[in-house]
């Protein structure tokens, strides 16, 4: 009897063993995986609101905006959807896709503090544009998946012509973002050439609008 207890003891103590060197070996193999080391790396990945990249954004935000200010009042005249006006919508589309991810990683500023967490940049946003985002692309990729599969025989109703203008709600968006821009620069000049580019973007959307 005494020598069965013992046997058991040992196996028990033996499969204790394997278990805790699984566990470290677990351990270790999960602390140098890419999804580890990529849940370390996501908070340097903030991104400074005027920063060299994130004003280069504002750039390329600011050529699809003013695309879509010009190309959206020209479907009412029924565009022929070829290869090229397809190829340039699909574009568009996949930067504001894109934008909606960068989102989620521009700092904002509280006042005079700027927040660079990521929970609170996520939160911020989840609370202001995301909706607003979600329903343009909403719109936009099913308006471009219809596109693609009518080909040139798309037909562009009046339902759609009124679609396309729910991508105007971007150049509030970016209004927006140039004034805090204009706020945030410590140059006069800088702030007054923001100032009246943001009136003139404001007179050319409400110029587009009345005439639409």
């Amino acid at each position: 009897g005494k020598e069965a207890d013992s046997r058991r003891v040992t196996v028990r103590k033996q499969n204790l063993n394997r278990t805790f060197h699984g566990t470290m070996r677990l351990s270790k193999t999960l602390s140098g995986s890419p999804w580890t080391c990529l849940l370390k790396m996501l908070p340097s990945c903030a991104i400074h609101p005027l920063s060299q990249r994130r004003l280069l954004w504002d750039f390329l935000m600011l050529i699809f905006i003013t695309h879509d200010l010009l190309m959206v009042p020209l479907h009412v005249f029924h565009i022929r959807n070829t290869t090229a006006v397809q190829s340039v919508e699909i574009a568009c589309t996949a930067f504001w896709t894109v934008d909606l991810g960068v989102s989620f990683f521009t700092g904002f500023w509280v006042g005079p503090q700027l927040e660079m967490r990521l929970k609170m940049i996520a939160r911020h946003y989840a609370q202001g544009w995301l909706p607003i985002d979600i329903l343009v692309l909403g719109v936009e990729w099913g308006i471009t998946s219809a596109e693609l599969a009518a080909g040139a025989h798309f037909d562009e109703t009046d339902t759609i012509l009124l679609l396309r203008h729910v991508r105007l709600l971007r150049a509030a968006k970016w209004l927006r973002r140039l004034k805090s821009l204009s706020d945030r620069s410590s140059s006069e000049s800088t702030r007054f050439a923001f100032k009246v580019f943001n009136i003139l973007v404001a007179l050319f959307c409400a110029v587009h609008l009345i005439s639409c």
